[in-house]
């Protein structure tokens, strides 16, 4: 109750679902909540619940790194103290809020299905492909820079295994946010450093699926999966890229507790965000899944 309570919590995409529901509980534990949505009438919608419950809240258009959004933050009461939603990217390096008709928010490209885990709620499954020729995905940002796209995210199988990274990094215009979704698996310090070099505005989001290492272990598929989100953390810590926690929230960690406490123990992480995925049933999780959230959970 005490973590949030006084405290200034965005959360993005807060108009509907799991976002809203979010909300709706930080309003509860008594933080100023600042509830963002493209949709302006759902993010009201959401403030007027929080009100009506005894709660603070104020609503913003937008999403998460959005102009007006982080305007609206910075007035009230400076840099927020907990930030949720989907897109993590850094304070400062902001997304516009007048997009070009047309342009994507964001844009997601797998550069390669390789990956050395083997990930019980992988969305690829067993799919694999041969990676995409560099020069095609450079042709992608390429396009993606022309439309507009303020964020170009790049995930697989994981990212670091391809040895163009950097170049791709590189590849996105200084003016948007390069994200890369990664396990830690192909990090070395000398990649980390090029990483650092090459794009201000980088966001590096790595995989943490439980604060227990053995359990991380176990869903990952491989021992040692832990100490490589540990390490990769810190390779990045303190340097320049916006580092960025991705986790899942199964229906055990909902519902002992642990998925909460992994939250409010990431401070010493270096971790600057953290971004909440629900189970879906895709790749390898099956409707009847026992980690797919039933509604009572959301």
């Amino acid at each position: 109750m005490t973590a949030f309570s006084g405290k200034t919590v965005v959360v993005s995409f807060a108009g509907h679902g799991p976002g809203r529901t979010l909300a709706l509980e930080m309003g509860r534990r008594n933080a100023e909540v600042v509830v963002s949505d493209p949709d302006p009438l759902m993010a009201e919608e959401t403030v007027r619940a929080i009100r009506e419950d005894g709660g603070r809240a104020v609503a913003c258009r937008g999403a998460a790194g959005d102009d007006a959004l982080w305007e609206e933050v910075s007035r009230r009461s400076g840099k927020p103290d907990w930030m949720f939603g989907a897109t993590g990217i850094r304070v400062g390096g902001r997304v516009p809020s007048l997009l070009p008709p047309g342009a994507p928010l964001i844009a997601t490209i797998a550069v390669t299905s390789k990956c050395p885990l083997a990930c019980a709620h992988c969305s690829l499954g067993d799919l694999k492909c041969p990676d995409p020729p560099a020069s095609l995905v450079l042709h992608w940002i390429d396009e993606l820079s022309e439309m507009g796209c303020p964020v170009m995210a790049f995930t697989g199988g994981e990212p670091f295994l391809r040895r163009e990274i950097v170049d791709f990094v590189e590849r996105v215009p200084s003016h948007a946010t390069p994200m890369i979704f990664t396990s830690g698996w192909g990090l070395s310090a000398e990649l980390a450093q090029r990483l650092c070099q090459a794009h201000p505005r980088l966001t590096v989001a790595f995989s943490l699926d439980h604060g227990e290492p053995a359990a991380h272990d176990r869903l990952r598929g491989r021992r040692g999966a832990f100490r490589k989100v540990m390490e990769g953390l810190s390779l990045f810590a303190g340097k320049g890229p916006f580092l960025h926690v991705s986790t899942l929230a199964t229906r055990q960690r909902v519902v002992s507790g642990e998925l909460e406490s992994f939250v409010l123990g990431l401070g010493t992480s270096g971790a600057e965000y953290v971004q909440i995925f629900q189970p879906r049933p895709v790749g390898r999780v099956g409707y009847d899944d026992e980690r797919i959230l039933l509604p009572g959970h959301e």
